[in-house]
């Protein structure tokens, strides 16, 4: 019998590294430069907001992080996460 909190972390961990591998790993470039007739200025734009986000976002969630008991931070982050990963999916039939 496994912890629930391992096994949710089991979960969430596997939902991270399916939607890191799609959206920040070389299968998602690679989709960019097809789609855009093998120009590497889609990649660019994305790999631009990516680093924006993350610098928009990392104080914020730091801040959060502090003020509010972790476990609280953990779950709506897992939920988050589960949801861009299902919006990302969605994306990719819609452009695909």
């Amino acid at each position: 019998s496994v912890n629930r909190n391992v096994f949710w972390s089991l979960v969430l961990c596997t939902f991270y590294g399916l939607a890191d591998n799609l959206w920040a790993g070389t299968v998602f470039a690679a989709y960019l430069e097809i789609t855009n007739d093998d120009h590497n200025s889609a990649v660019g734009y994305v790999e631009g907001a990516n680093g924006i986000a993350a610098l928009l976002t990392a104080i914020p969630v730091g801040y959060l992080a502090d003020k509010y008991p972790r476990s609280r931070i953990i779950w709506i982050g897992g939920i988050a996460l589960i949801l861009t990963a299902c919006a990302h999916t969605a994306v990719l039939f819609y452009v695909g």
